[in-house]
């Protein structure tokens, strides 16, 4: 077979109504998929606004954020900075906690001992603080 014969079987619509016209069943049937697809979302989340509200209310404090900033990083900075906050809104087991895992994100990924015994002194500092019939956390 000769490549004339293959683009002599080739019907090529005949102008731009032609096109319009083809597509027109395809843009019905997306604009009806559409409808149904938010409308269900709109029956199965009726409180949308309040969800969208109260995700901005998170997004905006700012332990949140710090987290969400190094979320795909391995940065014990971030954890540090989280334990401040957390010391300052008075919540000593999450500070202790933050601090602890920056420790072992330091293990995990660094040799600086310098670096370590920063964040350890932290981790003293905040454990001292920690009520004395509290059980929940014990040092080393």
């Amino acid at each position: 077979m000769s490549e004339s014969a293959n683009t002599d079987s080739i019907t090529l619509p005949a102008g731009e109504a032609t096109v319009f016209k083809s597509m027109l069943p395809y843009a019905a049937k997306c604009l009806v998929v559409a409808i149904i697809f938010f409308g269900g979302i709109s029956f199965l989340l009726p409180d949308l606004n309040k969800m969208v509200s109260r995700i901005q209310t998170e997004v905006r404090k700012d332990q949140n954020r710090i987290r969400l900033t190094g979320l795909f990083t391995t940065n014990p900075a971030v954890h540090m900075k989280v334990s401040y906050l957390r010391e300052e809104a008075g919540d000593i087991k999450g500070a202790v906690l933050e601090i602890e895992l920056a420790i072992g994100l330091l293990e995990l990924h660094s040799q600086d001992k310098e670096a370590r015994s920063r964040y350890q002194a932290r981790l003293d500092e905040l454990r001292r603080k920690v009520p004395k019939d509290d059980t929940a956390i014990k040092g080393k």
